[in-house]
């Protein structure tokens, strides 16, 4: 994939569009977020920084028997935003997320999962209207919420927990 889309491309080292788990033939769970951040820029795979990695640690491996469902990892915009070559992290805008859309509505496109789960407020505001009338829409905290208040600690986490079990069980009551 190419983009110059938008101003974010003169500072990505990577365009991050979409990392899978246990893919065969079908998509069960897409998991969407905001936007890559600097150790997905640099790896070019998505949700594989702290926030990732919690994420997947003590949110999804909480599932039992979680290996049987095939998933996939992407955002809402391709490229970190940043406002400078080696910048901090910060949200994107309307305008970035526009740039990105026809980019994000491909990947789930190619994906076809049977769930959409945004992670934070961001992702859900830009696409939850577009995309529940396509795909059973689901929403959480966002992983990077949790640890700034906390981590596993968080008075958010164990809310987070059970919504992400919740999904997990609605695949299973259609299967």
């Amino acid at each position: 994939m190419q983009c110059s889309n938008c101003k974010l491309s003169e500072y990505r080292t990577n365009i991050v569009t979409t990392r899978c788990i246990n893919f065969i033939d079908k998509i069960d769970i897409c998991f969407v977020g905001e936007a890559p951040g600097m150790s997905e820029d640099v790896i070019g795979s998505p949700f594989v920084g702290v926030a990732g990695k919690f994420f997947e640690t003590n949110l999804i491996n909480k599932i039992y028997d979680v290996k049987k469902y095939s998933m996939a990892f992407t955002n809402i915009i391709m490229c970190r935003p940043t406002d400078k070559i080696g910048g901090e992290n910060r949200e994107p805008t309307k305008t970035e997320i526009k740039s990105c859309k026809d980019n994000f509505l491909n990947v789930l496109n190619e994906l076809k999962p049977e769930i959409v789960v945004f992670l934070g407020i961001i992702s859900k505001n830009a696409y939850l209207n577009l995309l529940k009338r396509k795909y059973i829409c689901y929403y959480i905290i966002h992983p990077s919420a949790l640890l700034q208040t906390g981590g596993v600690n968080s008075p958010y986490y164990l809310r987070a927990l059970r919504q992400t079990k919740e999904i997990f069980y609605a695949i299973n009551s259609s299967r």
